[in-house]
């Protein structure tokens, strides 16, 4: 794994541990499905990274199975979301908040990157 991806999962485990700490305490029903979208986001973000070892056999039907096994994933954590949490709608409406707030794990491991590090100088502080 290139030196980018690896400090980008670092920033995106930090990011859920300092998140984790304020749901822990104060909406501990809903950890679990932080958890979970946390761990679906860094494994879709293992994925895409697996495009990046052989990009000169990179093809469109590549590109689609591997965005259709991404969004597939997501959409499994949303249904188990749903179907177990159905009859409860506030809990419902609490679980959906916290899978989109692990969701988005990566994606902020990737804005902390881009904003303190450039590829060719390394940190920029």
């Amino acid at each position: 794994m290139k030196k980018r991806n690896q400090l980008i999962f670092r920033f995106a485990i930090i990011y859920a541990g300092i998140l984790l700490v304020p749901i822990l305490i104060f909406v501990r029903e809903i950890t679990l499905w932080f958890l979970i979208s946390v761990f679906a986001n860094i494994i879709n973000f293992f994925i895409l990274t697996l495009l990046e070892k052989t990009p000169e056999k990179i093809t469109n039907k590549k590109m689609l199975i591997n965005i259709l096994i991404r969004n597939s994933i997501n959409i499994v954590v949303l249904l188990l979301i749903l179907l177990i949490n159905r009859n409860n709608q506030t809990l419902l409406l609490k679980s959906y908040i916290a899978s989109a707030v692990g969701f988005l794990s990566i994606k902020v491991g990737i804005y902390i990157y881009k904003a303190f590090y450039r590829e060719k100088e390394g940190l920029v502080i």
